[in-house]
């Protein structure tokens, strides 16, 4: 089981491109809702507060609960994606997601480098069968 209302709070954490990506996708669902575009969008921007609003509610919530956070990528991916094919020049938007996921790629082998710690010398002894096992795991004979 886990804090419900911290996992909540810090899910969009500011130092991922995903925070960013949400955050943009809500500015430009409002400005497409302000130029009479895309109304659709905001029953799936209802969607994820409900979602949250579930979970908040939620008692134990578990981490395979928040499987459902993501919710959010699929507004913000409709509204930045309808905002983008109303551009007139595309170069600098492409440019500007291209640099948004390169810093995601960054972030994430960064992520990977961390977790990158050295095998213990008496599991490699092990797997390659020089030391001695405990006699204590050994299965008895029926």
């Amino acid at each position: 089981m886990i804090d419900t209302a911290h996992e909540l709070v810090t899910f969009l954490n500011w130092r991922t491109p995903f925070a960013w990506l949400v955050v943009t996708g809500l500015a430009a669902s409002i400005l497409l809702i302000r130029r009479r575009g895309l109304k659709p969008v905001w029953a799936l921007w209802l969607w994820a507060a409900i979602v949250i609003a579930f979970l908040f509610y939620h008692h134990p919530l578990h981490d395979n609960h928040l499987l459902v956070l993501p919710v959010f990528a699929v507004p913000a991916g409709i509204a930045l994606g309808e905002i983008l094919t109303r551009l007139r020049r595309l170069e600098p938007a492409v440019a500007g997601l291209v640099l948004v996921l390169a810093a995601g790629h960054v972030q994430q082998q960064g992520r990977v480098a961390l977790d990158d710690v050295p095998e213990q010398a008496e599991f490699r002894a092990r797997r390659r069968g020089s030391a001695p096992r405990n006699q204590a795991r050994r299965p008895r004979r029926l």
